[in-house]
């Protein structure tokens, strides 16, 4: 068994999956589809977290350790985050400006 955790999963797969959960955080804070600023911000939580092993608040939004990791590994094993493109038709690749991936 690969200790890959992401192993057979395609970039496609990876940007749709972090944009998913990324949009989860972000519509659980605003109730609204996509918190605007959520790439710049949410990223810096996740690094926050994962640093202090601590959960934190998006907005009103709970952040465990668990998910902050995992969006920080797809994050990482893409090379950026993600933003909604123009027209909120899907997700394309976002570097934070304080955030590292």
């Amino acid at each position: 068994m690969s200790t890959d955790l992401f192993a057979g999963i395609g970039y496609e797969e990876l940007l749709a999956e972090l944009g998913t959960r990324m949009s989860r955080l972000s519509a659980g804070a605003t109730c609204s589809a996509w918190h605007e600023r959520t790439e710049e911000e949410l990223p810096r939580l996740c690094y926050e977290i994962v640093q202090s092993g601590i959960p934190g608040s998006f907005d009103t939004a709970i952040v465990s350790v668990l998910e902050a990791r995992l969006l920080v590994l797809i994050a990482e094993r893409l090379g950026h985050w993600v933003t909604l493109q123009p027209g909120r038709r899907g997700w394309m690749p976002h570097i934070p400006k304080e955030a590292k991936a």
